[in-house]
């Protein structure tokens, strides 16, 4: 657990408090848990070589802005999808998983709910 609170965890507090808003935040976070490491089903699927590529392509566009940005972020997802269908799916679950325990830990508990 000690990599997903130091890995995506601590990348979507950090792009939260930047105050670039939470869908940036999240995609941010997902373009740099696929920079940190080459996503295993893109591995499995469709070989080692192809999923540094990927995690090259998602580090060239992490310190992007912008207009700039929003580019090379669709050109990257067209790419992801044609045409070879690529699924960064380990990733997405470290994601979904980052955000579980951020919004658990940042979300004030109900009290008196019956």
């Amino acid at each position: 657990y000690d990599s997903l609170w130091r890995g995506p965890v601590a990348d979507l507090a950090h792009f939260e408090a930047t105050g670039c808003g939470w869908e940036e935040a999240i995609i941010r976070t997902a373009l740099a848990q696929l920079a940190r490491m080459p996503d295993s089903l893109i591995a499995r699927r469709h070989g080692t070589t192809t999923a540094r590529e990927v995690s090259a392509r998602a580090a060239s566009i992490l310190p992007l802005s912008g207009a700039e940005w929003a580019t090379e972020l669709a050109q990257f997802d067209r790419s992801l999808r044609q045409p070879k269908r690529l699924n960064p799916g380990t990733t997405a679950d470290l994601i979904a998983a980052a955000l579980y325990i951020h919004l658990w830990n940042s979300t004030p508990s109900c009290t008196g709910v019956t």
